[in-house]
This record gives structure tokens, C-alpha cells and sequence, in this order.
């Protein structure tokens, strides 16, 4: 038999299989589908390019100051009017309960000026009641007396480097030029404590109640003895 004859199958009865018949394979098997694209991982951070301006800060809430929300660098901004500094102007109610602290603190000044003028006048009864006799002059001495406690008493403290009264202190406001922002001064503290003064004596109650309230609608949150002397209060607590 020559070498290059087809060898016989023995399965298939000893037939030769030539190399034309086709021979098949077992099926292979099916195969998932591949997981969708999840993206490339991440890479470095991009440095931003100088032309490209950063992007904006987000609003952050502000703090309980009671002055307004906080800025983005951690300062507090202010809701309402600010003096030339960029500090709170005062609002009413502070004005208002340091003006009547200082009343009652200058007015017991006053009470200890004029008794002390007026002492010789205090008899005291076998009773134990005390009566103050009083001469046809002694009504204008005393309200003087009293002008000045409260003059003195408004000039000293306000025109000083705190610009604070005592009643000023206790709630945390200070008078100070509406303009440069510093102190005032002894000539204006002494114009701005007169006009106060002035309308604390009796029968001028119209003014005084005029001059309390004008900080309410004036944007500046000035009184009239502010304006006189281009004063402001801010808020420094």
C-alpha cells in the first residue's frame, strides 16, 4: 500500500475518511456579556489653569451674633447701617436701655449734689418725719444743679477715648464720629450732652420723646442730639 493512501477507521467499517469531509467540533459554551463600561478610574486632581478664574464660594450660614451672616473668610457681616469702620450702628433698643441706666445713674449724682446744697433746708420733726424747706430760688438751684450732674456726667464719659457712659458699657455700645469713626471729642460731647440734658427737664417732654425716637426712621439710627454733632452709636459687642 503506498504511504500516501488514507488510513482506514475502524469505526466507520474500515472506510478511509479523506481529508475533504468536514469534521465537527463539539459546540463551545455561551459565554456572559461583558460588564458595561464603568469608566476610567480617576486620575490626579487637575490643577486649575490661571486664566480660569476659581469658582465661587458656597454661602455660608451665619453665626448667632446677632449682626448678620458670616462671610466666607469667617468675618461677620452686618445687616443694618455701619459707621465709617464697617461696626454695627446701634439699634434702638440698646440706645434705649443704655439711656435709662445712665438717667437713673446721673440722677442719684444729681439727688446727692442737691442734697448737699440744699442740706441746711432738711429739718426733721420730733415724729421722725423729715421736710425740706425750700426758698423762692431754690427750685431754679436744683434743676440746675441737676443740668450739670447730667452735662458733666454725658461730657466726661462720652467724649473720652471709650466714648462710653456707664449705661453704655453695661449693653455694649459706644458714641463715636460718624465720619473717621474715633472719639468725638470734649467740645462735641459737651454740645451733645447739653441737648440731652436740655431735654430732661420737665415740660419738654414733646422733644425728649421726638429726640428718643428719631432713630427709628432716620437711616443712620441717629437721634437729634447726634445730628447736632455728627455722632453715631455702634455696636461693639
Amino acid at each position: 500500500m503506498p504511504d500516501d493512501a488514507p488510513a482506514a477507521d475502524e469505526e466507520s467499517g474500515g472506510k478511509p475518511v479523506t481529508p475533504s469531509e468536514p469534521v465537527a467540533f463539539p459546540p463551545y459554551p455561551h459565554l456572559p456579556p461583558p460588564p458595561p463600561d464603568q469608566g476610567s478610574p480617576p486620575g490626579p486632581p487637575q490643577r486649575p489653569s490661571p486664566d480660569c478664574p476659581p469658582p465661587p464660594h458656597p454661602p455660608l450660614l451665619g453665626v448667632a451674633s446677632g449682626h448678620g451672616d458670616a462671610s466666607p473668610t469667617g468675618a461677620t457681616t452686618s445687616v443694618g447701617p455701619t459707621d465709617s469702620l464697617g461696626r454695627p450702628v446701634a439699634n434702638w433698643a440698646k440706645r434705649a436701655a443704655a439711656f435709662v441706666l445712665d438717667l437713673v445713674i446721673a440722677g442719684v449724682g444729681g439727688a446727692i449734689v442737691a442734697v448737699v446744697a440744699v442740706g441746711n433746708r432738711i429739718t426733721e420733726s420730733t415724729g421722725g418725719s423729715t421736710s425740706i424747706h425750700l426758698r423762692p430760688g431754690d427750685t431754679f438751684v436744683l434743676l440746675a444743679l441737676f443740668f450739670l450732674t447730667y452735662t458733666a456726667y454725658f461730657t466726661f464719659l462720652t467724649g473720652g477715648r471709650r466714648g462710653q457712659t456707664l449705661g453704655a458699657m453695661a449693653v455694649g455700645v459706644a458714641v463715636r464720629d460718624a465720619t473717621g469713626g474715633g472719639q468725638i471729642g470734649a467740645a462735641r460731647a459737651l454740645v451733645r450732652s447739653m441737648i440731652i440734658s436740655a431735654f430732661c427737664i420737665p415740660y419738654l417732654s414733646i422733644p425728649w420723646a421726638l429726640d428718643m425716637l428719631t432713630p427709628l426712621w432716620i437711616p443712620g439710627r441717629q437721634a437729634l442730639h447726634d445730628k447736632a454733632v455728627h455722632s453715631v452709636v455702634v455696636d461693639v459687642r
